[in-house]
């Protein structure tokens, strides 16, 4: 189909432990090709993981974001126009009715393809962007968005250059025509000399925040409590702390996408010199520390 915007040109390598070896490939004929469906058949129904996982590593692979002369961020020549998607079972349990996840995927109008992961219980694809040269803003706003549903996305596509190993689904998902997702968040970039992920306050702050995110409790009840929780982050992490707030936010029964990052935005005003102390407390307050 000529006029797919999925017609574009990729890299691909033999498999993960051969990334030197780029050749260019047509992303949608990627996408189709029933080459490899045989061994993915086998991967299917392998019962150990780790062999599993070891087969998997050894089907060729792409980068779906773009052209690369080899496969690092600093050897790009040209963006697909598309940001990859990953969703791992594990990691989203908590997911009701999650079999029927991809069809609520599909709904999303900017999703050009969307299909099943190489085991067979994860799905992954392809949200098409509008400004290229923002590939992680624009992958901050889309985590955003599977957020808002409940769903907790791999991060490593946040990276350009991250690989997607073969996978077949012949009942995937196309939208030839997906418009391109306009927003993005800007996150600027830490100052010269201020580490904020690698101070303590900050390494505990995230320590808590995944706890809570693996448990799957609200902590953010009552609004002041809401908002201390958003000043805490706030006073840590400035503003690349929307993501962290989402996540906190996210089991909330109102949770909204643009509410929360509304709220953050006030919190950012008035965080000052606020601890941690606030979500140590209401951590082991709901029992998740």
């Amino acid at each position: 189909m000529t006029d797919s915007v999925l017609n574009v040109s990729v890299s691909c390598v033999p498999n993960y432990f051969t990334k030197d070896k780029t050749a260019p490939v047509n992303l949608l004929t990627w996408l189709t090709s029933p080459k490899h469906a045989h061994r993915i058949v086998h991967i299917r129904n392998m019962g150990d993981k780790e062999h599993r996982n070891k087969m998997k590593a050894q089907l060729p692979a792409i980068t779906p974001s773009g052209l690369f002369t080899a496969i690092n961020e600093r050897s790009l020549v040209r963006h697909s126009g598309f940001i990859q998607f990953d969703i791992d079972a594990k990691e989203n349990a908590f997911v009701m009715n999650y079999h029927e996840l991809k069809e609520q995927l599909c709904r999303i109008k900017n999703v050009a393809y969307c299909g099943l992961s190489a085991s067979g219980t994860g799905y992954w694809g392809l949200m098409r962007i509008a400004h290229t040269d923002l590939h992680a803003q624009h992958w901050l706003y889309m985590y955003g968005i599977f957020r808002s549903m409940g769903i907790h996305l791999d991060e490593a596509p946040k990276n350009i250059c991250s690989l997607r190993g073969y996978s077949y689904d012949e009942k995937g998902y196309f939208n030839h025509h997906a418009p391109p997702l306009e927003k993005y968040i800007t996150t600027p970039p830490v100052p010269v000399g201020q580490a904020i992920n690698q101070t303590e306050n900050c390494a505990t702050i995230q320590r808590l925040i995944a706890e809570v995110v693996a448990r799957g409790i609200d902590i953010t009840e009552g609004y002041n409590n809401w908002f201390s929780l958003g000043c805490c982050i706030a006073a840590n992490f400035g503003k690349s702390g929307y993501t962290l707030y989402h996540e906190l936010s996210q089991f909330h029964h109102t949770y909204n996408y643009d509410t929360v990052n509304n709220q953050y935005d006030h919190c950012l005003k008035h965080a000052k010199d606020t601890g941690i102390g606030v979500l140590v407390k209401r951590v082991r307050e709901m029992g998740a520390d």
